[in-house]
């Protein structure tokens, strides 16, 4: 069945289409009957074209592959129940199953297709589709060519081939006989074994063991050789432990200070209070040089300086006499006047410095409490030591009593790190001496033992035997090899004479093949011309409504209708026996494969009335056939029609 199709294509100019044509189309289809129509060059029995395209690939196409510019199409179809979807192009092709790709590649995709159908495009267009013009092909060909092509149909040929193939490898077995006879030879004989044959794995066991054996006394010897050496260590460089000598460095490296702090503090605070004062003196006993009046006459005067400045930036026009003005000239003469009544401010005054002075001054009041905090500080010297110099920091006296405390008052910090290099050093090969004398200790925890194994591996080992031992496995493996050799050739030799019995019987099964293809050739024949004559009367009745009702094939694929050879029958009676006869065909042999029949056109030859009993009898085949698609100019009686337009 054919699910869905999506194809497009373009085809070059000509003189009805100077710019070419171009179809673009997708089409799902159902199971029953579809009727496609629509008016002329709208691409109808191009739908079929594609789906042959989609099967079959290039072959199908009815024109030069050439001709086809940007062909492509994709669709899903149902084969033997299962879903495949098929991607082509002119040159390219992929099939998959729905989840993971089956062939890439157009000729591995047209080989699995013709795996998968059982049948090609010269079966296909006789069982499955009655393109344009071609529903009469069957009563266009010569009875032998009809045979020929209905042997091709139900497998006949093959089978024929298969025959033959049997045939073929019947002779080929008879040769390979022969050969294989001539080349058998005599049976293999087998070697002695060498005196004293011991298994291999037994001999390795032995060596394994003696040569672990000698491995015990070398190691023995080489561990009692190297007995481990104590070393002598001398006075240590001091009796000061090494942590005390570690905070000795540490309170060495403090930050100190070597003054009262205390005092420091007490000079500190006598001399902000006094730099308090003198702020507080500069900031608010300042005199101002002028009075309140002339400071806000000064304010004033500024801002009319400032107004006047503006309004003198009035733009000029000029009046019709040729005198130019402006509309703030009254009032920049009113401001003018004004400005001149002000007297000037002193010189060396600025005016903010003195609206602060005058705010100050006048409100003395207000700072009397501030005054009275600073006003009694005594007239002090900047300090000699900051005391924040002290933060983090200790004392020299501290320090001098830390280390009193240690032992070190009279060592410097550097004498006091090289001392305690000397004594990690010194520590260090304390330590060494120590791991030496823990070795020792355990060397001679073992060095009794190991003189006890040394003592029995040198009564139980043999150099000798050893020699002896490996001599033997080496007689021993060249045996084993001899025989294994012996074992391959007697079973090559073995096999070769049941390969005998067996190639005798297997030509024998093929002589008995090919005379069994023989008899089903027959045996397809006699079944297959009886099922067709039914199945295909019946199909002419429906399509002609009674006015044919008997269809006869013969072995040799003559046909009959109601007594009347097939090429003299009118037009659509030819064409509705031809379809008959297909439609059979694909009923018997492809039915349980591809259960799908394609007609373009066949009713073009046939009136209303012919024309309706073939639709009628396509109809009646929903129930037979998966599905049936039928392309005409007349609307047919189906459930589902699909239109196509420009």
């Amino acid at each position: 069945m054919i699910e869905q199709i999506a194809f497009t294509v373009r085809f070059p100019p000509t003189d009805h289409y100077p710019m070419g044509r171009h179809f673009d189309r997708s089409i799902d289809f159902t199971t029953g009957m579809t009727g496609i129509v629509g008016p002329n060059e709208v691409g109808k029995s191009l739908c079929l074209e594609m789906i042959e395209f989609l099967l079959f690939g290039n072959k199908a196409l009815r024109g030069a592959v050439g001709d086809y510019k940007h062909l492509k199409a994709h669709g899903s179809v149902l084969i033997r129940g299962k879903r495949y979807r098929i991607e082509r192009t002119a040159k390219n092709a992929l099939l998959g199953d729905g989840v993971d790709p089956i062939a890439v590649g157009t000729k591995p995709v047209n080989a699995r297709i013709l795996q998968i159908l059982g049948y090609g495009l010269e079966v296909f267009r006789v069982a499955n589709v009655a393109n344009q013009g071609d529903a009469e092909r069957l009563s266009k060909m010569l009875p032998t060519e009809r045979k020929a092509m209905v042997d091709k149909l139900i497998g006949a040929d093959q089978i024929e081939a298969i025959g033959a193939w049997c045939a073929e490898q019947a002779l080929g077995l008879s040769r390979e006989i022969a050969g294989l006879e001539a080349g058998l030879g005599a049976e293999p004989v087998k070697p002695e074994k060498p005196e004293g044959y011991r298994p291999a794995d037994e001999l390795r066991e032995e060596i394994t063991n003696l040569r672990s054996l000698q491995d015990t006394i070398t190691r023995g010897d080489a561990f009692l050789a190297n007995e481990p050496v104590v070393p002598e260590v001398g006075e240590a460089p001091t009796l000061l432990s090494l942590e005390t000598l570690t905070k000795a460095d540490q309170v060495l490296g403090l930050r100190t200070y070597d003054f009262d702090l205390e005092a420091a503090k007490t000079q500190e605070a006598a001399y902000t209070l006094w730099q308090q004062r003198k702020l507080f003196v500069d900031r608010y006993f300042a005199q101002p040089k002028v009075t309140q009046q002339q400071a806000d006459d000064e304010t004033t005067r500024l801002d009319l300086i400032r107004d006047l400045a503006r309004l003198q930036q009035t733009p000029e026009i000029l009046c019709p006499c040729g005198k130019p003005f402006t509309t703030a000239d009254a009032e920049i003469a009113r401001l003018q006047a004004l400005i001149s009544q002000f007297p000037d401010f002193p010189e060396r005054c600025d005016l903010e410095t003195e609206r602060e002075a005058l705010r100050r001054w006048w409100s003395q009041g207000k700072v009397a409490e501030g005054w009275a905090a600073v006003c009694d500080a005594p007239e002090a010297a900047e300090p000699k030591h900051d005391p924040r110099d002290a933060k983090s920091a200790v004392h020299v006296d501290e320090i001098r009593k830390a280390l009193a405390e240690l032992g070190v008052s009279t060592m410097s910090r550097a004498e006091i790190q090289a001392l305690t290099g000397e004594l990690r050093a010194y520590q260090a090969v304390c330590a060494a001496r120590d791991g030496c004398a823990a070795r020792h200790a355990t060397w001679e925890l073992s060095a009794k033992a190991t003189r006890t194994a040394v003592s029995l591996a040198r009564k139980a080992f043999s150099a000798d035997r050893l020699m002896q031992t490996e001599q033997l496995l080496s007689a021993v493996t060249i045996c084993d090899a001899q025989l294994a050799t012996y074992q391959r050739s007697f079973l090559d030799w073995a096999q070769g004479r049941d390969r005998l019995t067996d190639l005798r019987r297997e030509l024998a099964s093929w002589r008995n093949g090919k005379q069994a293809m023989n008899d089903l050739r027959a045996d397809t024949k006699t079944y297959l011309v009886p099922a067709l004559s039914r199945v295909a009367s019946h199909m002419l009745s429906q399509m002609t409504g009674g006015a044919r009702g008997r269809i006869a094939v013969d072995e040799d694929f003559e046909i009959q209708v109601d007594g009347q050879p097939l090429n003299t029958l009118s037009g659509s009676g030819k064409v509705c026996a031809n379809l008959a006869v297909r439609l059979g065909l694909g009923r018997i042999l492809t039915n349980g494969v591809f259960p799908v029949f394609m007609g373009d056109e066949m009713d073009a030859s046939m009136d209303a009335d012919r024309a309706g009993h073939l639709h009628d009898a396509l109809c009646a085949l929903e129930g037979k056939l998966t599905q049936i698609l039928v392309i005409t100019h007349k609307r047919p009686a189906c459930a589902r029609v699909i239109t196509l337009e420009n």
